[in-house]
């Protein structure tokens, strides 16, 4: 393979590990808000499964400008 083909494929992978862990802390704070009683956006602490569909809607990354990457292209690893 040639280096100027290999940059491509470093710099994506690069790429999408910078935005899953850019990612990480704002699901994090989503999490934390669906699960707190005090706050408007609770959820409920009885389905789980609920909670983690609710994680995976875009429009919660998308209102706070943050890049949402789907569940499938989070896996990518850098090793």
């Amino acid at each position: 393979m040639d280096s100027a083909e290999y940059e491509y494929i470093v710099f994506r992978r690069i790429f999408i590990k910078y935005v899953n862990d850019s990612l990480a802390p704002h699901k994090a704070e989503l999490k934390y808000r669906f699960q707190n009683k005090a706050v408007p956006h609770y959820l409920g602490d009885d389905d789980p499964a609920s909670l983690e569909e609710e994680l995976e809607d875009f429009n919660y990354y998308r209102e706070a400008n943050v890049f949402w990457v789907p569940e499938e292209a989070r896996s990518v690893s850098l090793t």
